[in-house]
């Protein structure tokens, strides 16, 4: 296994994370025009952040400065609510090595405070050097499962390590048969399955970090071109299952964000 890897798992902590991007996914099945992508992304961020108020969540975004510069004041907004932003690249859809300090700078004048965080776009392979000499603190890019045509990162750890020198977030997966977390999963699998193992395995690792994007929760039926399984449940019906699963989870850990996660376990 490349790099040195570190357990750092103690207690019930619960990361939701946000990756705050432009509707970039509509582009990969036809048409489309970016200032609809802005708009649909920023639909559904206002969804959620009603979620988020009256759950009293703190959340971490993982912000693309296209979306955020698109949206004047929207990150000194999201700090004053006690928000976390953290990097997401440049923009979703291409990145060059620049980017990597580029974004972060960019985004720090944006948000108003330091970012330490970063996520490639895709969970594209990224090298922890690269992030710690562009002055990142922490990385969130690996998914530890196999993706067909995207990624396999199966040889990872599915719980916080350091990796390079640097603390990796993966987003979860169960123990054993490694049922991912992220968007895909919540939208198509049975509520009451994906409750069940979210809890289990937040018991088993104490750390239970959930990705999603905020155009999932604006309304999506009219984009016939994309698949069933991306466009529905979409809108207030997605909306609504987030808040009760939020909800239920809230009674069984505690939510912090990705760096105060950071600081608790590795320092």
């Amino acid at each position: 296994m490349p790099g040195t890897i570190a357990m750092a798992v103690t207690g019930r902590n619960i990361l939701v994370s946000i990756d705050l991007e432009e509707f970039e996914i509509l582009s990969e099945f036809g048409g489309h025009a970016l200032e609809e992508e802005f708009a649909v992304s920023r639909q559904g961020l206002e969804a959620l952040l009603e979620v988020f108020r009256q759950l009293e969540i703190p959340v971490t975004f993982f912000a693309t400065v296209r979306f955020l510069a698109s949206q004047p004041g929207l990150g000194r907004s999201l700090v004053g609510l006690g928000h976390e932003i953290a990097s997401h690249g440049y923009c979703h859809r291409h990145f060059v090595q620049e980017d990597l300090a580029r974004s972060r700078q960019d985004l720090e004048q944006l948000a108003g405070e330091p970012v330490y965080g970063y996520r490639s776009a895709r969970f594209q392979p990224v090298c922890p050097e690269a992030l710690r000499a562009a002055g990142y603190r922490y990385d969130s890019s690996i998914h530890p499962i196999l993706l067909p045509g995207r990624y396999n990162y199966l040889r990872f750890p599915r719980v916080p390590f350091r990796y390079g020198g640097l603390p990796e977030l993966p987003v979860s997966v169960s123990p054993g048969l490694r049922y991912p977390f992220f968007w895909l999963a919540f939208k198509n699998a049975p509520f009451w399955f994906h409750w069940e193992l979210s809890r289990y395995t937040l018991r088993k690792d104490g750390y239970l970090l959930l990705v999603f994007h905020p155009w999932e929760f604006a309304p999506l039926e009219r984009f016939r071109m994309l698949p069933v399984y991306v466009r529905s449940p979409s809108g207030h019906a997605l909306v609504s299952r987030l808040a009760e699963y939020l909800g239920k989870l809230k009674r069984e850990g505690w939510f912090v964000t990705c760096w105060e996660f950071c600081q608790k376990r590795f320092g």
